[in-house]
Order: structure tokens, then sequence, then C-alpha cells
């Protein structure tokens, strides 16, 4: 951490359970393995960005990659804008999906 600059990384293990639109049901052991950078251009205007990997231990092929590019910028001394545009990686989607999704948000982010 520097006075403008962020950084901050994980790493974790767990169990996931999935439900599929076509009603499968399945549960098997998981990572999770992330990372995020942060600058901050004021005390409260800020570009991120963040990356994650989530494999299924049990079959190599079947994994998650998800991400997050967002500018935060203050309206007020409480509310502030915020712009992201996020990526969402599947390996191995269910039948009928997509491998990626993308999508561009907005909103409005309100602090005490």
């Amino acid at each position: 951490t520097r006075e403008r600059d962020q950084w901050t990384a994980e790493l974790g293990l767990g169990v996931t359970q999935q439900k599929g639109t076509d009603r499968s049901n399945g549960t098997f052991p998981s990572a999770r393995s992330a990372t995020v950078y942060k600058h901050l251009f004021s005390r409260t205007a800020y570009l991120q960005q963040g990356i994650e990997f989530l494999p299924n231990l049990e079959t190599s092929t079947d994994y998650r990659i998800n991400s997050e590019s967002a500018l935060v910028a203050p309206i007020s001394a409480h509310i502030a804008m915020k712009v992201a545009y996020v990526v969402r990686f599947d390996n191995l989607p269910e039948t009928g999906r997509a491998k990626e999704d993308r999508m561009l948000t907005a909103g409005l982010q309100f602090n005490g």
C-alpha cells in the first residue's frame, strides 16, 4: 500500500454447490485466487481493477474468471457515481449458454 495505490491478493479453498438451469445439482471442491488494484485520484475518487480465478479442483477444464474495471467519482460528500465494466468467463458453461458475459453498469454509491 502506498499513498495513492493499494494492491491486495487473496487465496482460498472451498466447496461449491451448483444448481443448473436443467435442475441438475453438483458439489465439488474449489479454489479462489483474486487480486485487486486501486488507484486513488483523491480521497473519494478512484480507479479499481479486480480479477479472480475460480477453478473446480475435480475437473481441471471447469473454471471461471471474473474481472471488473471500475471508476468511482464523488458527486457530493456522501454520494458517488460508479461506472464499471464486468467480464465473466465460464470455460464449461451449461448447454445453450455462452462462455462469456460482458456488462457495462452505472450506479450511485451512498456513504454514511
